[in-house]
């Protein structure tokens, strides 16, 4: 099974921690760390409401409030593919009519964007900004975090008495926990997780 490109850490990561090789050399059971990797970092991005902590485009709505500063919900912001000002809500991100003029915002401190001079149009969700965020290199925390719970699952798949469910993917059966993160995971993740994530 291959491992997601954005998998917050690798087999070898998880290998290297556990020291869990073969004779060969080889990883053991690379199918189920490989599967439970992927898992698990899906499982920490929807805690934190996040499409992926790689960089990945999102489109976002504001309120123009008559101000000039925006607050996007992810971060770290690395690019702003456009900023678009309709009331209408009828954003021409071809022509680019209602675009607001890049020479004129800049993103401050990778988390929100400012205008250098004037204010948005006060009106309701009249602004649209598409812009990419995410971390070109995955955070220490966050892999070390998704390397212990690869490693708590890898160690309990087969206790009695835990709770789990099995699934089939691909042909492999891979069981897994049904318990929350651990506390320390979840703090971690706290660090991270956007408002109103769910």
């Amino acid at each position: 099974m291959e491992i997601d490109a954005t998998a917050l850490c690798t087999l070898e990561d998880v290998s290297f921690y556990m020291d869990i090789k073969t004779e060969d050399g080889e990883v053991a059971d690379v199918d189920f760390l490989s599967s439970t990797i992927n898992n698990v970092s899906s499982a920490m991005e929807q805690f934190c409401g996040l499409e992926h902590f790689t960089p990945t485009v999102y489109t976002e709505y504001f309120d123009g409030g008559g101000k000039g500063l925006l607050f996007p919900d992810r971060y770290p912001i690395t690019t702003v593919s456009g900023i678009y000002d309709d009331e209408d809500w009828n954003w021409d991100t071809v022509s680019g009519t209602n675009a607001v003029d890049p020479t004129t915002y800049r993103v401050v401190d990778k988390n929100r964007i400012i205008l250098k001079s004037g204010y948005f149009s006060n009106y309701i969700q009249n602004i649209m900004v598409v812009y990419t965020a995410g971390f070109a290199t995955i955070p220490g925390d966050l892999k070390l975090a998704c390397i212990k719970e690869v490693a708590r699952l890898f160690r309990t798949r087969n206790d009695k008495g835990v709770s789990s469910r099995s699934i089939q993917a691909n042909n492999i059966f891979t069981k897994y926990i049904t318990d929350e993160f651990m506390p320390e995971t979840k703090a971690v993740l706290n660090r991270y997780r956007i408002k109103g994530a769910k």
